[in-house]
Order: C-alpha cells, then structure tokens, then sequence
C-alpha cells in the first residue's frame, strides 16, 4: 500500500476541519438529535427568554426510514444454490437492520457507507457487511464517469476510563486493509496489529476498495436540508409563544392614585390583598396577544415543512378515519416520488454490495452478481379487504402469481404458490384414498341440502 502515515493524518485532518461537507453534515447530524439553534433575540435579564423546539427533522427521518425500509428488502435468485448462499450471507450480517440504518443515514445526511469485511465460520469464512458513520470516512475516486473508489479511510474514536480519545484508523485499496492508531488527539499515527488480526496489513480479496457508498438523491441532500429554515421559524414562534405566556404571569402592577413602600409590596406579593382609596385603582400592564393568528402562522409553517420536504404527515386529518388505499396511494404520490428516486440509488449501493461479495465468492465459485434482483416493497397501510376484492374479480383474467403479488402479507410468492400446490396435492390423495377417486368428479351439494342417491329404477 502506497501511502504514508503523514498523507494519511493529512487526509483525515483535511476532511473535519476544513471541508464544508463535514460542517454540513455535522449541522445536520445536530438537526436530527434535537440541538437546533432558537434565534430568538437577545433578552434583557429577567426577561422570559425560552428555547423550544420541535423535531421536525426527526419526524421526516423516522416516516422516510419506516416507509422506504418498514418492510425489508428481498432478493431474487433464480438459480437454487446461489439464493441459498446470497441468504446466508445477508442473515449473517442481519440486511434488514444494516439497509435501515443506511436508510436513515441517507435521509440525515444525503450520503452513507458501508464496510465489506470477512469473518470466520463452519466453512472458513464468510462475507460481511455493515454501515459505518459517513463523517468518518473519506475516500478517493478516478474522477471519471464511473467515479469508482480507489483509496478510502475509515476512522472511529474510543474513548478509556479516563476519558483518553485513541482514534483507530483503517486504510483500504481494492488488494488490501493497513490499520493505524493515532493514541492521542492531533498527535503522529503508527502501525497498528488490532485485537483478532494477525498483521498490521492484510489482504481482503474482494477485488476492489471493498466500501459501498450510497447516495440518496441527485443533489445528495438529506430529506430535511431543504426545511431548516422553516423549522427554525415554527421554533421561534413556540418559542416566543411561551415568553408572551410566561410574561402575562409576570405582568407588572399600575396603581393609580396611591403608594406603599417596599415593605408593603412585600405584604402584598405574601397575602394578595390591597387596600385601595376610593378613587385608587389597581391594574396590569399585559400586551395583547393575537393567539389565533400565532396559531394559523403555526398551522402554516407546520403545512410547509411537509410540502416542502415532499414528507406525508401522517398525524394529520387527512389520515384520519377510514381511508380508502386508493385514496392514501393519491395523497403520497409527492412522497412516493421522493423515495423512489432514493430506491433508484439504493438499488446502485447494492449492486456494488453484491459485485464485492462476488469478487469474494469467486475466488472458488463462479456467480454473477447481476442474476441478483433487490425487490423492495413500501411500508404503507393496506386495505385488505379491498385488495381481496380486486384480487378475487380478476381471477381468471390474470395470472395466480400476478394476483398473490398483490396481497400485502403474501412476502415469497413463489413459495406461496409452491404451497398452494402442495396443499391441492393433499387434498386430492385425501379423497382418493377417502372416495377411491379424484374430487373433481365427485357429486358437489351447494352446503344446504345432503346429497341423496338416485332411484335408478332398479329397487
């Protein structure tokens, strides 16, 4: 491997300090877990001066993530042997938890990675994967129109009993993985054996720089990096809201036509009472708060973050009720719209994915990673009872296969058409041995009346 530790600290320190793609995901990193900046003003001591917010970025992550990923990805392999290892391979690595986790790092950051790897099993070893935080890692590519990976570094940080930082780092080419560690910060790395490993540089044999990364969209923008402005304003008036509120029960006291020194205002704050002149009067100095204006302001910003973002809003009256499928399908056609075009990139990660673990596998087989099909099915409320309907009144005119493809719980149509067949084969061998024929010839009564026998003269 062709890199010295000083390129390599170079790189790294390149990449979080001085890259306005670090800054950008590490904003929207902070979006996510809730620390948004409430530009509120500055307020003069003793002012009311709250900071709420509400999470609107999770929100969209978390009803991006269940629908694109709520009901995982399959695959279809048409040859026995090879669907057979490509489902032990992602059982292993447990698929359906690592594309969710890419998932989510897609619609925070825009962008997300992960590692191929090798672990030991029965028959010697066996391909991994898994996602890895795209804010430590950094990469080079041919720059070409295949932009293929030609040097990537992954970096991730332990922190000891003492609150020491020893940062690990992992150098990958398409022949082979170095690994380095920096035991302090913004100190000189060195040659690392890690725990389990037998060199300091080992071969991967995956034939290529064996890190997938994902893009979600053209721009490679998160699914909230376009609202941050609009979250903003909805926390500022929540925000102010509560000050308006907080200040009302702090509103100051006129007195008109009278005094009292302190030590009868402290009389008053303790037992509520005054004792007023005749012609005193007493009043508070309160700012008047137009509350449903604040609210339809609310109302406004809350309808646009969601347009805006192309995000259904789920807890809103339009999915409340009964709600036709029909009728849910026209009303995320805009978010629809935006996941399929993360699918479309999605289905590239996964081709790199499974090219990798090929190049792996080939080494004593020969697979093709292409007879490999992703199928991914969307996580959204079905009315079965309206799908068996369609289902039942084009039978006949569409194919069986076709028809079970449509019913939501029906995950492996093939081995539902398998056990269908199965099941009419027993029924059919339970009659023949019951009847000593096939069911098809036998009389049929429509469930009301018994089925008698017919004179046929001869009694």
């Amino acid at each position: 491997m062709d890199i010295s530790t000083s390129e390599i600290l170079k790189k790294i320190t390149n990449f979080e300090e001085d890259t306005q793609q670090w800054r950008r995901m590490n904003e929207m990193y902070e979006y996510y877990i809730g620390k948004h900046a409430v530009p509120t003003g500055q307020k003069k001591e003793g002012r009311p001066d709250n900071h709420l917010y509400t999470n609107f970025a999770k929100n969209i992550v978390t009803n991006t993530v269940g629908y694109f990923m709520g009901t995982p990805v399959t695959y279809k392999v048409d040859d026995e042997a090879f669907s057979e290892k490509i489902q032990e391979i992602t059982d292993y690595s447990d698929d359906a938890f690592v594309n969710t986790q890419l998932a989510e790092h897609l619609s925070i950051f825009g962008k997300a990675a992960e590692l191929l790897y090798t672990e030991a099993n029965d028959d010697g070893v066996i391909p991994c994967y898994a996602a890895i935080n795209p804010m430590q890692l950094t990469y080079d590519t041919t720059g070409d129109i295949k932009d293929e990976i030609t040097l990537a570094i992954r970096w991730y940080d332990v922190i000891d009993d003492d609150k020491q930082v020893t940062r690990h780092i992992e150098v990958y080419d398409d022949k082979e993985v170095a690994y380095f560690v920096q035991p302090t910060a913004k100190g000189s790395i060195s040659p690392e054996i890690p725990l389990g490993r037998q060199a300091q540089t080992e071969p991967h044999y995956f034939g290529a720089v064996p890190i997938v990364v994902y893009y979600n969209n053209d721009d490679r923008r998160g699914d909230f990096e376009d609202v941050t402005s609009l979250i903003d304003a909805y926390n500022v008036m929540q925000s102010e809201s509560v000050n308006d509120y907080q200040g009302f029960a702090d509103a100051i006291m006129l007195v008109k036509n009278m005094t009292f020194d302190e030590e009868r205002a402290q009389s008053l704050r303790e037992k509520n009472i005054i004792e007023a002149y005749d012609d005193a009067d007493v009043s508070y100095l309160v700012k008047q708060v137009n509350d449903t204006y604040v609210e339809n302001i609310k109302t406004r910003i809350q309808k646009d973050i969601y347009m805006a973002s192309n995000t259904v809003n789920m807890s809103s009256e339009e999915f409340a009720g009964a709600v036709s499928g029909a009728a849910i399908q026209r009303r995320m056609m805009t978010f629809e719209s935006r996941v399929a075009q993360t699918e479309r990139y999605f289905k590239k990660g996964l081709q790199r994915r499974f090219m990798l673990i090929c190049n792996l596998l080939n080494v004593s087989a020969r697979y093709d990673y292409r007879d490999i099909v992703p199928v991914f099915k969307r996580n959204i409320p079905a009315d079965i009872a309206e799908i068996t309907t369609e289902v039942t009144q084009l039978d006949g005119i569409v194919s069986r296969h076709t028809l079970l493809a449509q019913i939501p719980f029906v995950e492996d149509v093939d081995a539902e058409m398998d056990q269908l067949a199965k099941e009419q084969e027993e029924r059919m061998q339970y009659n023949v041995g019951m009847f000593g024929q096939d069911d098809s010839i036998l009389p049929q009564d429509d469930g009301d009346e018994p089925i008698e026998d017919k004179d046929d003269g001869t009694n």
